[in-house]
């Protein structure tokens, strides 16, 4: 499994320079995603997985139970599915397929780089959302979708919504919607709304771990991108580019929030998904706003590595591809 992340990332390198056929280059980094799924698919389930495998070889699926009907695009999904494949590793796989595919497709027509496909799943919250944390890995595929891609209202909503019915944390970070509309205090009073929501339901709740590092950590990470972000900038924050600025600083916010009113295991998972907006974000945002073809490519480089390198610096990450 650890062979095969090393792989991906060697390709991830190849994959920053501008090269033509972004078709057959999407393509083939769909099938290296679909290669890296089967690999991990077919290793011991461990972790959520456990949790996972048990219930469809449980056929424990009711719509009369709300634990299951609350988060039902999940249960309900991968159940259908499981009658169809009879087989855990393969249900996991064609789940594991789709979103690739959706992530490909949305890729594709905002014509980013290829190498964005692969590094978003290279990175340790993608890691850890493949090998434990599942559910919440799907849902923060479509929330990153919801908040930067260009489709109408309607299919936004639908988005939302199903991304909801994975993971019902994906509630919390429908503000950043407002925000990207620049209706900034609608984006203030749906946070606050939210936050209140959160300390009722989760406090106390879902403490489980993801890493033994604090969640703090992600406060450090995405200040890091933050500056970054200035950086590319040149520390100059124009009127038109406030919406861009405030996602850094309402992540940040967001995140300190979660510190405070929630547990340690909840905050690192509203952490996880947050660091990834703010990745994606930032990845966005350069490759929109430096124009010298050689800077792009430096950047891009050194994007790539720490990507990479995050996944096997960190405990948890490196523990479960080394498995």
């Amino acid at each position: 499994m650890l062979y095969t992340y090393l792989f991906l990332w060697l390709i991830s390198f190849v994959m920053i320079f501008d090269l033509n056929n972004r078709k057959v280059l999407y393509f083939f980094a769909f099938l290296m995603l679909t290669i890296f799924s089967f690999v991990i698919r077919f290793q011991p389930f461990e972790n959520d997985f456990l949790a996972y495998s048990s219930f469809l070889s449980g056929k424990s699926f009711s719509i009369d139970n709300f634990y299951y009907t609350r988060e039902v695009v999940y249960w309900g999904g991968t159940y259908l599915i499981y009658n169809i494949f009879g087989n855990e590793s393969y249900t996991f796989i064609f789940v594991d397929m789709l979103f690739f595919l959706i992530f490909t497709v949305f890729c594709y027509v905002k014509k980013l780089p290829v190498y964005l496909l692969l590094v978003y799943f290279l990175i340790f919250p993608s890691v850890l959302g493949l090998l434990n944390v599942y559910r919440q890995f799907l849902a923060t595929t479509l929330i990153t979708i919801f908040v930067f891609s260009n489709v109408g209202w309607f299919k936004k909503m639908l988005i939302f919504i199903v991304s909801f019915f994975i993971h019902n944390v994906s509630f919390i970070f429908y503000s950043f919607i407002f925000l990207y509309m620049k209706k900034y205090f609608s984006a203030i009073l749906f946070f606050v709304f939210s936050m209140v929501i959160t300390y009722f339901s989760y406090s106390g709740k879902s403490d489980s771990d993801t890493g033994s590092f604090n969640p703090i950590i992600y406060v450090f990470f995405i200040g890091v991108i933050f500056f970054l972000y200035l950086f590319v900038v040149k520390f100059k924050i124009y009127k038109d580019k406030l919406s861009e600025t405030y996602g850094y600083l309402f992540s940040l916010i967001f995140l300190c929030f979660s510190i405070v009113l929630m547990g340690s295991g909840q905050s690192k998972r509203i952490g996880m998904i947050l660091f990834v907006i703010s990745f994606v974000q930032f990845v966005l945002h350069y490759e929109c706003l430096i124009k010298n073809p050689r800077a792009l490519l430096v950047l891009r480089y050194i994007v790539v590595f720490f990507a990479g390198l995050s996944s096997l610096l960190l405990p948890a990450s490196f523990e479960m591809l080394n498995s």
